[in-house]
């Protein structure tokens, strides 16, 4: 059974483009939790915005889940992420903006720095993945450096434009999801996973777990939070 990991940036994105200060990724988190979420997903910057250090500080005092930070590799995150003690860490190997709202890269981490980054996050109690996109070659390489596991982007299941489209796009992430065990890899999934594809996506095979965000935060607009996570609880569970 995939478990489910609900992404409280969403709601840090709406407090700081949209200045409000009642929309609190930690409280967020607490109604997760309270709503049936099985981990905390946190990405972060370089800039520690719109989720900053005291936010996932504040999430890992008030929630007792696992929280999972994602983020890519440079000095400044990997030194702080293991302060916080994560059980996972998701490295990306693309540079983010630090706009959520732009998505253009700014610059990649060789493979080098990301195999530098695996072996200094790793440790007994903590699991340490590659975000990459769903190509048997992407992982072979995550499996090369040592990862335990990794996580897929689903963008291309809700891209599809037709019927036979979405088919070859469940069929390949199925199969990539059997390589990967395969490799001893575990996996995970994000990315434009919503309450009409939840369920689909959860079945395709042995996932670790799925994370949401935005579906869950604006059906939050008009049922609130506990409930929001509750409902997407029951589809990927």
């Amino acid at each position: 059974m995939a478990k489910l990991g609900v992404c409280v940036e969403p709601i840090a994105l709406l407090r700081d483009r949209g200045r409000i200060a009642d929309a609190d990724p930690v409280l967020a988190a607490v109604w997760a939790d309270l709503g049936g979420a099985d981990l905390i997903v946190c990405p972060l910057r370089e800039s520690l915005h719109p989720l900053t250090d005291k936010d996932v500080k504040l999430i890992r005092t008030m929630v007792k889940l696992p929280v999972e930070l994602q983020f890519y590799p440079s000095d400044t995150l990997v030194g702080f992420a293991p302060t916080v003690s994560p059980e996972w860490i998701t490295l990306v190997p693309v540079r983010p903006s630090d706009n959520p709202e732009t998505p253009r890269p700014e610059g990649s981490g060789t493979v080098e720095d990301v195999g530098k980054a695996v072996r200094e996050l790793k440790s007994s109690d903590r699991r340490v993945g590659l975000r990459i996109e769903p190509e048997i070659g992407q992982v072979k390489a995550a499996a090369s450096m040592g990862v335990d596991y990794v996580k897929f982007r689903m963008g291309r299941l809700t891209e599809a434009r037709s019927l036979s489209e979405r088919a070859e796009a469940l069929e390949s992430a199925a199969s990539l999801i059997l390589a990967a065990g395969k490799m001893g890899l575990s996996v995970a999934l994000e990315g434009d996973v919503d309450y009409h594809n939840a369920a689909e996506v959860a079945g395709l095979g042995r996932i670790h777990h799925v994370a949401v965000g935005g579906a869950i935060a604006g059906r939050a607009l008009a049922v609130g939070m506990e409930q929001a996570v509750r409902d997407m609880a029951g589809l990927i569970h």
